[in-house]
């Protein structure tokens, strides 16, 4: 390549679908140094802006993806077929995985793993495809709107490829980045063919829990064979949610009531001023029409980019919550605010517990409350968070 591309490219990889190959191939086509780092749980917004340096960005990336950026970027990633994929990511993840999940799934076949319904398992095992391709548009505010959502989030980016036909999906890459043609160097290859080796009722438990998943790579297929030239099919749209945007939205079966925060009443959106270090009190109510034995709750911690920051939810946790008609629960949060100068956006969440995967709220207030961080007075540092170093001299 002669000179730097008129456009920046966002390689956004899913799991299991080539992406040590196509990241080789990229480094070949604009130069390894102009390729960046892999990126690992990185939101978009926040790739784009740290790794400007780089005319190639990849990585795997969370929530919103089509994102605004302040020079022409595409977008491209490559899907799979769910059986295959799951296949895949079960036999990677008990050879060389690492974490809770890959050591839950060392402990189960691979049938125990698609019927399991562990809290760590359940986002690659329902739906994922879709979920990440909605979230790439947007704020999933409906469960309605996940398929229809992700069918749009497809349309806009400017290539979305097939693990089927990796030679034409490279192809096409080649002529994305106005590079000649080159073949894809097959690296970490050794799973192809393995849907062919799981059983008719392990694939049917699979087809069950991926009905989205099924639709929406039938989608796909079509669109790439057709030259990407499909109509999205969905016939709706959707608002775009602001970052920074107060909204709140589920069924109200359970409602988040009698917001506090440091013991004083606040109404969204609220703003406080805080000192990095100190610690909110964060209260509410959870008020209950119904009976539910699993109930759960989020808790996200965003910047003013909209970039994920922190979040937990009790579920992970292996906690859950009963409620009867006419109950009212009282929550306590601590969170101590070892953060930087800067805004910052709290949310929160309740749901059954499995139900968030689909996207499926009680009810969510998204941006409850604002906090600036006006002053480090304890411990001095740079950044969005304190990590605590311990540096012994001796």
């Amino acid at each position: 390549m002669t000179g730097p591309p008129a456009i920046k490219l966002l390689f956004d990889h899913l799991p299991k679908c080539a992406g040590t190959s196509v990241y080789r191939l990229l480094q070949q086509a604009v130069g390894a140094g102009r390729v960046s780092p892999f990126l690992q749980a990185v939101a978009a917004g926040s790739a784009v802006r740290l790794f400007s340096r780089y005319d190639v960005i990849a990585g795997h990336f969370a929530g919103q993806i089509l994102v605004a950026s302040p020079w022409p970027t595409r977008t491209f990633t490559i899907v799979r077929d769910p059986v295959s994929r799951l296949r895949s990511l079960y036999r990677y993840s008990r050879e060389i995985g690492r974490g809770p999940a890959a050591d839950l799934m060392r402990q189960m076949s691979f049938a125990e793993f698609v019927e399991s319904e562990h809290p760590f398992l359940v986002a690659p095992l329902d739906n994922f495809l879709t979920a990440h391709f909605a979230e790439a548009l947007g704020l999933v505010t409906d469960p309605d709107d996940l398929l229809p959502m992700a069918k749009e989030a497809v349309t806009r980016y400017d290539l979305v490829g097939i693990f089927s036909d990796l030679d034409e999906t490279a192809q096409r890459l080649c002529r994305l980045l106005g590079e000649p043609a080159a073949a894809l160097p097959k690296l970490n290859a050794g799973d192809s063919g393995v849907a062919q080796s799981v059983d008719s009722a392990t694939i049917r438990t699979i087809e069950s829990r991926n009905r989205l998943d099924l639709e929406l790579y039938d989608f796909i297929v079509e669109r790439f064979k057709g030259g990407g030239r499909s109509d999205s099919g969905s016939g709706r749209t959707f608002r775009d949610v602001a970052p920074t945007q107060t909204l709140e939205f589920g069924d109200r079966r359970v409602t988040i009531d009698e917001l506090s925060v440091d013991g004083a009443a606040i109404a969204p959106p609220a703003a406080k001023q805080v000192v990095s270090g100190d610690l909110l009190e964060i209260g509410f109510v959870l008020a209950s029409q119904i009976h539910e034995t699993e109930l759960c709750l989020l808790v996200a911690l965003r910047n003013v980019f909209g970039d994920l920051v922190y979040a937990t939810n009790t579920s992970h946790a292996g906690r859950s919550f009963r409620v009867e008609p006419g109950t009212r629960r009282q929550v306590r949060i601590r969170l101590p605010v070892n953060l930087g100068y800067g805004g910052y956006y709290l949310s929160l969440a309740v749901h059954r517990r499995g139900e968030l995967v689909h996207r499926r709220y009680f009810h969510r207030i998204e941006n409850a409350l604002r906090f600036d961080v006006v002053e480090v007075s304890r411990e001095v540092f740079l950044g969005q968070t304190n990590l605590r170093a311990v540096i012994d001299v001796s």
